[in-house]
């Protein structure tokens, strides 16, 4: 068994019996459950940034399509960027 099953084993035991886990659950999703985005970091001719919409497992990440013309829009991040890398599309076992 690895470190990541055991943990996971562990962790089920004592939620299992916790008789608030509900309520933990919640509260955690409350504090993880928002956007974040980094900061665009520029490789060749081009700047990539990543995006998590909130409680995805991995972030996405981006990249900026006409870098002069970029304007972050609080409403919609991802306007004027296109989908560069997407790490839940590769298998359980690493390979796509």
């Amino acid at each position: 068994m690895n470190w990541l099953s055991a943990e996971k084993k562990v962790t089920k035991k004592f939620f299992d019996m916790c008789d608030e886990k509900e309520y933990l659950k919640q509260t955690l999703e409350d504090y993880i459950n928002f956007p974040k985005i980094s900061l665009p970091a520029k490789r060749g001719d081009y700047y990539y940034f990543t995006y998590n919409k909130g409680l995805e497992d991995q972030s996405k990440t981006y990249k900026i399509n006409a870098p002069g013309e970029y304007k972050i829009d609080p409403h919609d991040p991802l306007k004027g960027a296109s989908l560069f890398f997407d790490p839940t599309m590769l298998s359980k076992d690493g390979n796509s």
